[in-house]
């Protein structure tokens, strides 16, 4: 069902939208209103908190339901399994243009509305092959994947893409998300990468101290969404074995930037020192200082910020023009215009060539104009414009 959703419908064409409902019912209907979604599809067990907006709805026409539950609740509600059945066997794939949208997610709103993202064939698809590189992810056939992601967080981190890609057995815990749940299911299942924000990784770590735990099949554990704490780290590889790397980007780069691997002459000291880190860029990802002192950066690399007014319209997919920065509170740009994301969180340091800091803000005073080169051999560009917040576009080529 998951690959029908997230493979299947871009594949034919359509365009994915995650729909988060653990946001206020009303974000909802605005997130809804404002993509205009057409056909929603929706878990029996959820039902219930779909039901009361279904009538603010007015550019839904179908409601798709997976499972049991009551499509009484719900207007012109079909069940998945009947639809399915009703079918023939095969299908004539369209030749879909791979800078056309696939996807699109949106934040939680936490400044103003939520704010969308639109994500191209080709940027997902640029996304998957930075994370499977040896010096990412490093996935293969052999390896059982649990994200315990959603799959409203930009596409569960694009992981089951990635999976998909190479042929891993992608592992869901569906709604159980309890310690009791992840860890039985990492031993029964045979994980071999396991990633999870912060607080799943702690609720694992405060589990595991009172209970038998078996991480002995987990090769890697990713960690994201916030800043890794180092403590954290220390008692996973201590206690269990169990490295974990943090990744950094943002749901506009599809979402990866950078991952915390540290490079093969650090030291058994430093290395965990480099894993603290938000990491160094992943191939496709362009990172640009622009402000000075205050941890402003621009990213060049993924999706574009805004929702298209008319879907059908082509999807650039690196950002070319990002010298249109998204101001706060104006409105979203729309597809095709682009929108320079920054950060004020001090992501960066003037070391930025090396590693990405989370911990100092940016002071570039010192830093020049350079080129540098990443553990994976692909020259990066970086370009350093002292007291200006936003300089002109550089042309590619």
């Amino acid at each position: 069902m998951v690959k029908s959703t997230m493979n299947d419908f871009p594949g034919m064409g359509a365009i994915l939208h995650t729909l988060n409902l653990r946001l206020f019912p009303e974000q909802v209907a605005y997130i809804v209103n404002h993509t205009e979604d057409s056909v929603i599809l929706v878990d029996g067990s959820l039902i219930l908190l779909l039901a009361p907006i279904a009538s603010q709805l007015p550019t839904v026409k179908t409601f798709i339901v997976i499972g049991d539950g009551d499509i009484d609740a719900l207007p012109d509600a079909l069940r998945y399994e009947e639809l399915v059945a009703a079918e023939e066997p095969g299908f004539t794939w369209p030749d879909v243009d791979e800078r056309s949208a696939a996807a699109m997610c949106y934040t939680s709103g936490t400044t103003g509305d939520p704010k969308g993202v639109v994500c191209s064939h080709r940027s997902t698809f640029l996304h998957v092959m930075a994370a499977c590189m040896a010096s990412s992810l490093g996935l293969g056939e052999s390896d059982r994947v649990l994200p315990i992601v959603p799959m409203f967080h930009a596409n569960a981190w694009g992981i089951p893409y990635a999976c998909w890609m190479v042929g891993a057995d992608l592992l869901l815990p569906d709604r159980f998300l309890q310690p009791e749940h992840t860890t039985r299911f990492i031993r029964e299942e045979k994980a071999t990468v396991v990633g999870g924000v912060p607080t799943i990784w702690n609720d694992i770590l405060k589990f595991a101290a009172d209970n038998e735990v078996d991480f002995s099949t987990v090769r890697l554990g990713i960690c994201g969404g916030s800043a890794v704490p180092r403590a954290l780290m220390e008692r996973l590889e201590r206690d269990h074995d169990v490295m974990v790397i943090q990744g950094w980007g943002m749901t506009e780069t599809s979402p990866v930037a950078a991952f915390a691997f540290p490079p093969r002459r650090a030291t058994e000291e430093e290395k965990l020192d480099w894993r603290v880190r938000a990491g160094r860029l992943v191939p496709g990802v362009e990172l640009r200082v622009v402000a000075e002192g205050d941890g402003i950066v621009a990213l060049r690399g993924g999706c574009r910020r805004g929702v298209p007014a008319a879907p059908d319209r082509r999807l650039g997919c690196d950002l070319r023009r990002a010298d249109r920065p998204h101001r706060h509170g104006g409105p979203a740009a729309r597809l095709g215009s682009g929108a320079r994301r920054r950060r004020q969180d001090g992501l960066c340091d003037h070391r930025v060539g090396r590693r990405l800091e989370q911990s100092q803000p940016v002071d570039h005073r010192s830093t020049r104009r350079r080129r540098i080169s990443t553990p994976w051999e692909q020259d990066v560009r970086l370009r350093l414009r002292r007291g200006r917040a936003h300089g002109r576009r550089r042309p590619h080529g």
